[in-house]
């Protein structure tokens, strides 16, 4: 048995132990016995050595991060006694990079792949929604995402998503025009229709803020119950409404009724307005009439609204009180033959200018009977529009 550094340390203390016990050899002969052991064989079991301490492992080093190798590295380098040591060191730094960095890696790079990916789809969405007009859900999504501008007006901006949602619902009811209606709709190609009325919608909005109007809600809320009682309750103008314009009953009341009291609140704002143009042309005509620049029927041919009164020279015919409005009949029924009335008068589609041609009583009942002449200047909401519309700075992006 070949003796190992430990018992041979224990058979040199035994050795000297028993000279020293014995006192007849000096230390050079100690020593030289004990040179000698390194060929003596125990004839006794040896002594097991102690079991060699294991190195405390790391805990969960695949979980740990490059933070942490930035802690370990420096401890690693320390300088250390031996090549081997060294080595090891080297080793263990190795391990731990190789147990780390290789997970994280992978992830960085499955992650940016994931987020290129994600980036090219939105990109060609975005792409396809301003040159192809993909008007799909997920385009939808996309543009109300990143808020993406079909174009401005007066540097207010227009959504896609609100250009994709009008397409959608207005499309019939733009294409399908009915026979004699009013041609509300600005340009020919039915996209830049569809742009148009929300351009309009948008300067029609900030007239009726400028006018303070903001009761556009209870109107729509008015309108939907006088709706639903003409035709007999809610689930039946939900079935009309579907069968007529294709829409849910919110779309019909997002895209139809609002709009149309959106405009008859404009209509009222403007003439209730002390400076509108078309009060300052009215009056401007009845000064001319008062100081017999132009004779009431000249002036009749000339700027009346009314078309049978172009023709007859603004003569109405005749009324009794209870053919006409309570508003009227004191103002007229006071005045007498060939009286003309000195102010304009307003009502929910202009200004009129009365004159009593005739006027008759009937002395049997004392009723009275009048001729009403009159020229009438209207106000045209849509010619109206279409001069803000004119004057609007419009900026398009989407084709």
């Amino acid at each position: 048995m070949k003796l190992d550094k430990l018992n041979k340390k224990r058979l040199r203390r035994n050795i000297l132990e028993e000279l020293d016990k014995r006192g007849s050899l000096n230390s050079k002969a100690a020593k030289a016995l004990v040179k000698k052991t390194k060929s003596f064989r125990l004839t006794r079991k040896p002594v097991k050595p102690a079991k060699p301490v294991k190195p405390a492992k790391l805990v969960r080093p695949v979980k740990l991060v490059k933070s942490h190798l930035k802690m370990i590295k420096p401890i690693l380098r320390l300088p250390l006694k031996g090549s081997v040591s060294k080595i090891m060191a080297n080793k263990i730094e190795n391990k731990i990079e190789s147990k780390i960095g290789r997970p994280v890696v992978k992830k960085l790079v499955v992650l940016v792949l994931i987020v290129l990916v994600v980036i090219l789809v939105l990109g060609i969405d975005v792409l396809a929604i301003y040159n192809l007009n993909w008007q799909d859900r997920f385009s939808m999504q996309v543009a109300k995402l990143f808020q993406l501008p079909a174009g401005e007006v007066n540097g207010q901006k227009i959504m896609i998503s609100e250009f994709i949602y009008s397409n959608r619902t207005l499309g019939e009811v733009i294409n399908k025009q009915r026979e004699g209606e009013k041609n509300i709709w600005i340009g020919d190609d039915y996209r830049e229709r569809i742009f148009s009325t929300l351009v309009v919608e948008k300067l029609i909005d900030n007239k009726l803020a400028e006018y303070g109007v903001r009761d556009v809600d209870l109107l729509v809320d008015q309108e939907l119950t006088s709706l639903a009682d003409q035709a007999g309750d809610l689930k039946s103008l939900k079935e009309r409404v579907r069968s007529v314009y294709n829409m849910n009953i919110n779309e019909f009341l997002d895209q139809i009724v609002q709009p149309l009291k959106k405009r008859q609140l404009l209509s009222k704002a403007v003439l209730d307005s002390d400076s509108n143009e078309l009060k300052e042309r009215a009056e401007d005509i009845l000064a001319q009439i008062k100081a017999g620049q132009i004779s009431f029927k000249n002036a009749a041919r000339e700027y009346s609204d009314d078309e049978v009164g172009v023709n007859t020279g603004g003569d109405m015919g005749w009324f009794v009180r209870g053919e006409l409005p309570d508003e009227l009949v004191e103002i007229l029924f006071g005045l007498g033959d060939g009286e003309l009335y000195p102010e304009v008068v307003k009502n929910d589609r202009g200004y009129h200018i009365f004159k009593v041609s005739s006027k008759l009583v009937n002395y049997d009942d004392g009723s009275e009977s009048i001729r009403l002449s009159h020229i009438f200047l209207e106000f045209d909401l849509n010619r109206y529009i279409k001069e803000l519309f004119d004057r609007a700075k419009i900026m398009r992006y989407i084709e």
